[in-house]
């Protein structure tokens, strides 16, 4: 259940970057209430994530992946394109996410 929390939170947290930017600095009311709730949900999951899993691991995890998921995000919804060194750098989180993870970081 714990991973199924952190994977929760990490979506909802890619979610409110998302309507963030939709709120266009907090000008847009439905955006900006979207963002508030969203966010408010992605906390609630990682505090419960936090109850079983290491605060440093949920760290390492939220940064790496979320990252990953905001640029994914950025992709499919804003049409952001990537560069060759951009997805090399994108691997490269993700290849270090799981060697850390690998390599008894969990615990």
């Amino acid at each position: 259940m714990k991973w199924i929390y952190l994977s929760l939170a990490l979506v909802c947290e890619s979610v409110g970057f998302a309507t963030l930017k939709f709120s266009q600095g907090f000008t847009k009311t439905s955006p900006t209430v979207a963002t508030v709730l969203v966010d408010l949900i992605a906390l609630l999951f990682f505090v419960l994530a936090l109850k079983k899993i290491e605060a440093s691991f949920v760290y390492m995890i939220a940064a790496g992946v979320g990252t990953v998921l905001i640029v994914l995000t950025n992709v499919i919804v804003f049409k952001q394109t990537l560069n060759w060194i951009q997805i090399a750098c994108i691997v490269l989180i993700i290849v270090g996410s799981v060697g850390l993870q690998s390599q008894g970081y969990t615990h």
